[in-house]
């Protein structure tokens, strides 16, 4: 499966490397160890679950936007597959993004955008054509302030595009499009909070958990939740 399976520090930098092993091997660089957290790695671990045997000429079909990118790790993976992403987050943080995007050869499938929660999501949308398929966000519960924002852009993107089922993921939690995968650790407990601020406006399914010390990196619970707008259908559970 799946796995961290090198890391080491670069002493001449405040930042560190890691080297991750899926069906083909990642170089991820993080600016602070704060960024090194278990949501994404699972959430990473979970896309390269889902994207497991299909073509790459139908995943390229598939546009796929991440919110507060970071070092973009799940985005990555996603590329790497064939999808089409855009990996989105505040300016200061896109040169970080695009390391990562050329250190792993994604620059025809992957690009670092601005965008701010909240804020006009049509300039990240016309990059994509105006079509959403599917939304990532990890570890992105930090700051519950911005939890209002965030949400505010995930349904933006949600609702971007028409409810329709996905031949390509047919029996999957993918089954309708469009659809957001958010992972999050439990660290003060409150994070789950955001999944009933969300209810009032999406369906909320809850995909998988991960118990503490599953994830080296990560000594907190992690849940990985399927949103949907309204009227889709929930999906199936990941056991």
């Amino acid at each position: 499966s799946p796995s961290v399976i090198s890391l080491f520090v670069l002493l001449a930098a405040p930042c560190f490397v890691v080297a991750f092993r899926f069906p083909f091997f990642l170089i991820i660089q993080f600016n602070h160890i704060k960024m090194f957290r278990g949501s994404g790695i699972v959430l990473a671990q979970y896309i390269a679950h889902l994207f497991e045997g299909i073509a790459p000429d139908a995943l390229s079909r598939l546009h796929i936007i991440e919110l507060g990118a970071g070092p973009g790790l799940p985005g990555i993976v996603a590329a790497k597959l064939g999808a089409q992403v855009r990996l989105t987050d505040r300016q200061p943080v896109l040169p970080l993004i695009d390391d990562n995007i050329r250190a792993n050869g994604c620059e025809a499938t992957a690009k670092a955008l601005p965008l701010v929660w909240g804020d006009d999501c049509a300039e990240v949308l016309a990059d994509v054509g105006g079509v959403c398929d599917v939304v990532l966000a990890a570890d992105v519960l930090y700051l519950d302030h911005l939890w209002p924002s965030l949400l505010d852009s995930i349904c933006t993107l949600l609702t971007s595009s028409q409810r329709r089922s996905s031949h390509v993921f047919s029996s999957r939690p993918l089954a309708m499009l469009p659809t957001a995968l958010l992972a999050f650790a439990l660290r003060g407990g409150h994070e789950a909070s955001f999944v009933d601020l969300a209810s009032a406006r999406l369906t909320c399914s809850l995909v998988l958990s991960r118990n503490a010390g599953d994830v080296p990196s990560c000594p907190f619970p992690i849940r990985l939740f399927a949103l949907h707008p309204r009227s889709t259908c929930h999906p199936p559970p990941c056991t």
